[in-house]
């Protein structure tokens, strides 16, 4: 797992149960850095699917949350 991909799942499991933004995501791995947040953002969430074996349609671990962002259930 990469450093990137440790960031985004540690922000996630610590916020269990609510959605973090696109925003909140982009800033917890790249900082203040400029680039397109939605898109860099839902590539890392792809890569960290893929290592943890969930299904983007089906997702049991990342859930999307529609124009938000993501979302690790609280059960």
């Amino acid at each position: 797992m990469t450093k990137l991909e440790y960031r985004t799942l540690e922000l996630l499991i610590d916020r269990k149960g609510e959605a973090v933004t696109y925003e909140e995501l982009y800033e917890n791995a790249w900082g203040q850095e400029e680039g397109d947040k939605k898109y860099r953002v839902a590539n890392l969430v792809f890569h960290l699917r893929k290592k943890l074996d969930d299904d983007s349609f089906k997702s049991k671990y990342i859930r999307t949350v529609r124009s938000r962002g993501y979302m690790l259930p609280s059960c």
